[in-house]
């Protein structure tokens, strides 16, 4: 999240506010922490809500066939 200023980062909002005041986009990009080369985090969190919205339960499959979320941000999601 270089490109934010550091104080419109989701996980500095949280510090500095609550996370009553974040969007379900924030909230996951504070989860996920960091995208991956060409997939920003505010996509891959974008791409998750997504998947919240039509698949009535996500599983880890679901998640690690999202280009850049791998193991470890997919069990990060699945244990939120």
């Amino acid at each position: 999240m270089t490109e934010l200023a550091k104080r419109y980062r989701p996980r500095e909002k949280i510090v500095r506010r609550s996370v009553a005041e974040l969007s379900d986009n924030e909230l996951i990009q504070g989860l996920l922490g960091s995208g991956g080369i060409g997939r920003p985090v505010n996509k891959l969190a974008r791409r998750i809500l997504l998947l919240l919205r039509t698949e009535p339960m996500i599983t880890y499959h679901n998640l690690t066939s999202i280009a850049g979320i791998g193991a470890a941000k997919a069990t990060v999601i699945l244990s939120a």
